[in-house]
């Protein structure tokens, strides 16, 4: 265990250290304004309880679309208390291991006690987000022609991510046009992302599966939408629907962003920018994205550390480590 722990660089260390200074800087913003905590202290037991409801349902909806795509492609059931808690290990591990920490383990869950391999785990991962991506740019370009600023950077970026899969496999031609044999590392980053575009492509393929998949994801981008729309109900924040829905799409689109363990610092920074850029203010912003922190953080340390002891007897914390690493070191035998 103490060697295993020991392979944390120092890259890793300071990337703790700014997530936390990023979370604590905002968090003092927030907590050092009177009105906010007003606001916070009038929350009652029955709307923290409807909160965390809609928060765990947002969870549960990600399990899902991972026990589809297990079920349909590889004929791998997943039990339902795995796609119950997998959802909440995931995210748990995001916080313990920087960069991927938490796709890192759901590759190494699925590969030991369902033995689906690492590739194709990984694939699952970048399927899913790329659907995301592509929902997310179709409403965006839909709020700038509704508010009139279709000729913008915002209708870029929402064509961008529209057409993900494409630029995806793009990146992927682009590489192979590199002379691999001066630089080995590109070659390495070339095989594994040909081996996760493979099962991608075979996701994308399956006209069955993406409708599926992006049903789900709709359902998962409304309950976002319905928590976010409490949220500013409960903190008695007057915030239109459009604005709401945008912020909680580009909320998603954050956690992408995988900079520091969890995002932490970094989501919500995001988030509030967006708030303030949809004609919002920068500290109710930030106020939301705290809020969905504290009731994801509250789900996964309770649900987390449980769901990880009950699968113990798979793996070991040093195995969870060892793959992090392999993976982050671009080992391509890691990925087979």
């Amino acid at each position: 265990m103490d060697k295993a722990i020991k392979q944390l660089k120092l890259r890793d260390i300071i990337a703790y250290i700014v997530g936390i200074l990023l979370l604590v800087i905002v968090g003092i913003k927030i907590f050092t304004n009177k009105d906010y905590l007003s606001l916070i202290s009038d929350i009652s037991y029955v709307d923290m309880i409807v909160s965390l409801f809609l928060s765990f349902f947002l969870f549960f909806t990600n399990g899902c679309i991972i026990a589809y795509l297990t079920q349909r492609h590889y004929k791998t059931p997943i039990k339902l208390i795995d796609i119950t808690m997998l959802p909440f290990m995931m995210h748990f591990w995001s916080f313990i291991l920087p960069f991927r920490g938490g796709l890192i383990f759901a590759v190494l869950f699925l590969k030991k006690k369902y033995h689906i391999k690492p590739s194709e785990g990984i694939a699952i991962g970048v399927y899913t987000s790329l659907i995301s991506l592509i929902i997310t740019g179709l409403c965006g370009l839909y709020y700038a022609y509704y508010n009139n600023f279709f000729f913008s950077v915002w209708t870029v970026v929402s064509m961008s991510l529209v057409f993900s899969p494409i630029i995806f496999k793009m990146i992927e031609k682009g590489l192979g046009l590199i002379p691999l044999k001066k630089f080995p590392v590109f070659n390495n980053i070339k095989k594994i992302i040909s081996v996760i575009s493979f099962n991608a492509q075979n996701f994308f393929s399956d006209y069955k599966t993406s409708t599926t998949i992006f049903l789900f994801t709709c359902a998962s981008i409304v309950t976002d939408i319905v928590l976010v729309y409490w949220i500013t109900n409960i903190l008695n924040m007057n915030i239109p629907l459009d604005v709401i829905v945008m912020f909680s799409l580009m909320m998603r689109l954050s956690i992408l962003i995988r900079i520091v363990p969890g995002n932490i610092g970094i989501q919500e920074l995001l988030s509030g920018g967006v708030f303030y850029f949809l004609g919002g203010s920068l500290n109710n912003g930030l106020l939301i994205a705290l809020f969905v922190r504290f009731l994801a953080l509250l789900l996964t340390f309770s649900l987390g550390p449980i769901g990880t002891a009950g699968n113990i007897k798979y793996f070991t914390i040093r195995d969870i480590i060892t793959s992090w690493r392999a993976l982050n070191q671009k080992d391509i035998k890691t990925y087979k």
